[in-house]
């Protein structure tokens, strides 16, 4: 934290009370999130039930998307990729000559292009495709 430009050596005069006061401040703003996580658990438990019930019934109907008077629940779908043995992706990489497969680490979407074309992953890389629901206000 910077300080601000009016501020002085002289402006606190008690530091170890300012500390103790920023430590105290620290531990109950901890137990406040605590006691929220704690009272949201139920809620995102639900919460969670509900979206998998809605996209069970999407994947049973082959629907993207269902529109309702409430709102849309549609599907989303996130890939990932990681890199589960880097020196064997990282030879593949080379002798290929395919570095649009590499970020800092693999790249999911030029992995999944990959897989689509080829039928498998690069080897080394761990890949998953995980479907989210989403759900807005009409």
């Amino acid at each position: 934290m910077t300080q601000p430009a009016t501020a002085t050596p002289t402006a606190f005069p008690d530091m170890g009370k300012r500390v103790k006061q920023a430590i105290d401040l620290r531990d109950k703003i901890k137990a406040i999130q605590k006691r929220q996580k704690e009272e949201l658990k139920p809620y995102l438990e639900v919460q969670e039930q509900l979206e998998m019930l809605i996209l069970s019934w999407l994947n049973a109907t082959n629907s993207k998307n269902v529109a309702t008077e409430h709102g849309t629940a549609y599907i989303t779908t996130r890939n990932s990729a990681t890199v589960g043995d880097m020196e064997a992706f990282w030879n593949f990489v080379k002798e290929k000559g395919l570095f649009d497969l590499v970020d800092k680490r693999a790249n999911a979407p030029a992995v999944a292009e990959f897989i689509e074309a080829n039928g498998h992953a690069p080897p080394g890389v761990n890949f998953r495709q995980m479907q989210d629901v989403n759900v807005r206000r009409s």
